[in-house]
C-alpha cells in the first residue's frame, strides 16, 4: 500500500497488520489531519513504513507515492512474483497544495477550482508513467489495472460534476457515482465498452479472486458480487 489508510493508525488496525507487507502511508483522512506526523506537508512529505517509524520522503507526495508503488512493482515484476499494489492517492483533496506548473494552466479560474485541476493533472501524468513502468517491466499485458477514485465530486470546488445532483457526503448520484476502469490486455475481457451495470467496491475482491485465479478460503463470505463474467462479456446482467 502507498498512500491512504484511513481504517486505523494503531495495532493492530494498520495496513501492516492486515497483510500488506510493504506499507507508505499517513495517518487519517489525509496529509495534515491531526494523527498525522506534526505539521507535514504534501511536499517532502513524512511517511509511517511498514516497521512502525515515521520517514521523510523528497518530492510532492503524488511524485513520491508514484515513485515508491513503481519501484516496488519493478522489483517484484523483475523476480518474476506475483504482486498486489494499492495506491490509494491523497490527492485530489484538500488541503489543495499542488506545484505550481500544475496549477498555471488553469491561473484564470478561482485558485481553489485551479489547484484542484492541477491535482488531477498531475495524477494523470503520473498514471502515464506508471503505464510507461508496465510496458518496460514487462508485465503490462498481464497485469489487471484498476483505476476509480472513492466518492462523487468533491466539497468546497464548485465545478461541473457530470449532471448528476448531489456531491460528496450527500447520499444523491453525484456523490457516491464514479469511475471505475478495469484493463487487463491478457485477459480475454472482450473489445474497450462500457458496462453500465450498477457496481461498487465491495465487488472487486471476489472478482480479482477469480480472474487471478487464487484459491480462496473454504469459509470466505463476500459482500460483493463476482464481476468476472460481466467482464468478460459472457453475461450482460447481473442478478438484483
Amino acid at each position: 500500500i502507498f498512500g491512504k489508510w484511513h481504517l486505523g493508525d494503531v495495532y493492530p488496525y494498520r495496513p501492516q497488520d492486515r497483510g500488506f507487507t510493504k506499507a507508505i502511508w499517513y495517518a487519517s483522512s489525509h496529509i495534515s489531519a491531526a494523527p498525522d506526523y506534526w505539521n507535514n506537508d504534501y511536499f517532502d512529505p513524512h511517511f509511517r513504513i511498514e516497521d512502525g517509524t515515521v520517514k521523510q520522503f523528497k518530492g510532492y507526495c503524488t511524485d513520491v507515492l508514484f515513485d515508491e508503488a513503481m519501484a516496488w512493482m519493478g522489483e517484484r515484476a523483475k523476480a518474476h512474483e506475483p504482486f498486489f499494489a494499492y495506491l490509494p492517492l491523497n490527492a485530489a483533496h484538500g488541503p489543495r497544495y499542488v506545484p505550481d506548473k500544475y496549477r498555471e494552466p488553469y491561473r484564470t479560474l478561482d485558485r481553489s477550482v485551479a489547484s484542484f485541476f492541477g491535482m488531477i493533472a498531475n495524477i494523470d501524468e503520473n498514471v502515464g508513467r506508471l503505464e510507461k513502468m508496465l510496458q518496460q517491466a514487462g508485465v503490462r499485458d498481464d497485469t489487471v489495472v484498476i483505476f476509480m477514485t472513492d466518492n462523487g465530486g468533491t466539497t468546497g470546488v464548485n465545478v461541473f460534476n457530470a449532471g448528476m445532483k448531489g456531491g460528496k457526503t450527500t447520499l444523491w448520484e453525484g456523490g457516491h457515482r464514479v469511475p471505475c476502469f478495469i484493463r487487463w490486455p491478457a485477459g480475454r475481457l472482450g473489445e474497450p465498452r462500457d458496462v453500465k451495470e450498477p457496481a461498487q467496491i465491495q465487488d472487486l475482491l471476489p472478482t480479482l479472486v477469480e480472474l487471478c485465479e487464487l484459491k480462496a478460503p473454504s469459509d470466505l463470505k463476500c459482500d460483493g458480487v463476482n464481476l468476472a463474467s460481466l467482464l468478460r462479456g459472457e453475461r450482460s446482467h447481473l442478478d438484483d
